[in-house]
């Protein structure tokens, strides 16, 4: 209970306190009225817009969070979950908006590194995005992630949809590559297996079959045919495979087939690919392939003799049958297309055929007989002619009885046309070519057979057959060979027959050389002399040359390899 004095006490002290808040009230609305100035007080702090919080967990944008990856100023890319947290404390793998990315513990994300967590590893480009299903080359060697960004090591692998051979560190290997017994072909600029496809390679050719592995062995590809060794490497050129020989385009590797012109020469390949030798049909026109050597399957041209046979294909390599014309001589080759040599009838015509196989035109004496051959037909004259002016009358049989063979043989050299006539009295019975010596070594003048020697060594050494001096250090003889061997024939040598080509000896084919050594005696009367304008009264043999491949043969006129033909009618 409050006594009386201290009741008015109390009044006191409430009435006091009133007056004391409405002064306070009461100032500032004075202050104010009366323009006193207000006291200072503590300015608020302002609200913040951009940038870090205090605690570095978050960062705002126009007042307000951002969330995802980002590349802020300090020049990182960061994390920031959809609350806005920045992601730390941890390291690895995450993803956002479709893409993969790598957060390191500090929170910035991997960018143009590796890394790893749990035994995987992972790159970051400079987006700091990493690299997913997808191969890329990282320090100069070619790297493959899978879908979910691991780096991937060991064997093939494929990404989308093409192959790669990764080593154990990961990285892709390059070129020619044996995996599982098999080899295969990665492209050296991006790693891929190259498929279904030719290759060029170190100068070589290999071609990826569609799966991958190079062919090996033969391969049809589409309508062409291939064949590589073990290694893969394609063939080119020429090959030879279970004794048959093959042509492979030196630029594509493809087996040639059908005509194919190799270094100015054809060849015929069948669709199988091997070439066509000795005789063979192409259409309705014959041809003949040489059989062997290195120019197995040549298409041969021209004059040839071939089994004992002479033959003539035009340039394109087709036989030829019946008549034909050759630098400015008639020939007559059989329904077989053998040359004629000797006496043939044509058509109830006989005609005469040197052992070159040249028609014979004009006189001809043959076996001690005399015939006269139509200048322009070649065909025999029987009965009554005039020869230049005079008439001549000729058996059934061609002879003409009332002119004989009489006289010394003489024969005649004409170094400057390198032609031989041989004359039995006046009569110019035989007409051969020959080389004499070249810069003109032969000597001109008169001089006379002293000898017959059936083989004899020359220069060289070389060997000749039919041999007959007619100085000390010239003499006739046939074509000389480096051995003894009548297989021995050079055949250039041989072709070099009507010009000038030796030491100085007169060089013969192996048939004339006999003929002169049989028919001539020692003796006789040789004249070698220069007219290059006119070479003889029989005029210049035609000339046949023997083929080249092999060098050394048989001389094609040599009896004991090619037996005289028959000459009689």
């Amino acid at each position: 209970m409050i006594k009386r004095g201290d009741k008015m006490n109390f009044k006191k002290w409430i009435s006091l306190c009133c007056m004391a808040f409405s002064l306070t009230l009461a100032v500032p609305i004075a202050a104010s009225a009366t323009g006193t100035p207000e006291a200072e007080t503590e300015p608020a702090a302002p609200v913040q817009t951009n940038g870090w919080s205090e605690d570095h967990t978050y960062y705002l944008q126009d007042g307000k969070k951002i969330t995802g990856v980002h590349q802020l100023s300090d020049g990182y890319y960061y994390f920031f979950d959809g609350s806005g947290t920045l992601l730390t404390g941890r390291q690895g793998y995450v993803r956002y908006n479709k893409a993969a990315y790598f957060v390191k513990p500090d929170g910035t994300l991997l960018r143009n590194s590796w890394g790893k967590t749990d035994g995987n590893y992972y790159y970051a480009g400079d987006s700091a995005k990493l690299h997913t299903n997808t191969a890329a080359r990282i320090g100069g060697k070619i790297y493959c992630f899978n879908t979910k960004s691991v780096k991937l090591t060991n064997g093939l692998k494929k990404i989308k949809g093409n192959t790669y051979l990764l080593a154990a560190s990961g990285a892709a290997k390059t070129g020619i590559q044996l995996y599982n017994g098999k080899r295969y072909f990665f492209n050296t600029s991006n790693g891929r297996m190259m498929k279904n496809r030719k290759i060029k390679y170190n100068g070589k050719l290999f071609f990826a079959t569609t799966k991958g592995p190079l062919v090996t062995g033969w391969k049809q590809v589409g309508d062409k045919t291939y064949y590589a060794d073990s290694k893969g490497r394609l063939k080119t050129g020429w090959q030879t495979y279970q004794g048959k020989r093959y042509y492979f385009n030196q630029r594509t590797g493809a087996l040639r087939s059908g005509w194919v012109n190799i270094d100015g020469r054809y060849y015929y390949y069948t669709p199988s690919g091997s070439v066509k030798t000795g005789w063979f049909k192409v259409g309705k026109n014959t041809y003949y392939g040489t059989p062997s050597g290195p120019l197995k399957g040549a298409r041969l041209i021209e004059f040839q003799r071939i089994g004992g046979k002479r033959y003539l294909f035009n340039t394109r390599g087709v036989l030829l049958t019946g008549w034909q014309n050759r630098n400015g001589h008639r020939y007559y080759m059989d329904s077989k297309g053998v040359v004629t040599t000797g006496w043939r009838k044509i058509k109830s015509q006989w005609y005469f055929f040197e052992s070159s196989g040249a028609m014979k035109t004009g006189w001809l004496v043959h076996n001690g007989n005399f015939y006269y051959m139509n200048p322009k037909t070649g065909a025999m004259t029987t009965g009554r002619k005039t020869i230049g002016g005079q008439t001549y009358t000729f058996a059934s049989s061609g002879i003409y009885t009332q002119r004989t063979l009489s006289g010394s043989w003489v024969v005649k050299v004409n170094r400057a046309a390198n032609v031989i006539t041989v004359y039995k009295g006046n009569i110019p019975v035989k007409a051969f070519l020959c080389s004499t010596g070249m810069d003109n070594a032969t000597p001109l003048g008169t001089f006379s057979i002293r000898d017959k020697l059936w083989r004899h060594e020359l220069n060289g050494p070389t060997w000749g057959y039919f041999c007959s001096h007619i100085t000390d250090d010239i003499l006739f003889h046939s074509i000389p060979a480096p051995t003894t061997e009548r297989t021995a024939v050079p055949s250039y040598k041989f072709n070099m027959l009507g010009q000038q080509a030796s030491q100085g000896c007169i060089r013969l084919a192996m048939g004339d050389a006999k003929w002169l050594y049989d028919t001539v005696p020692v003796g006789s009367t040789v004249v070698v002399y220069d007219d290059a304008s006119y070479p003889g009264p029989l005029g210049r043999p035609a000339n046949f040359k023997m083929n080249e491949d092999p060098v050394y043969y048989y001389d094609p006129t040599d009896p004991i390899a090619y037996p005289s033909y028959s000459t009689s009618k």
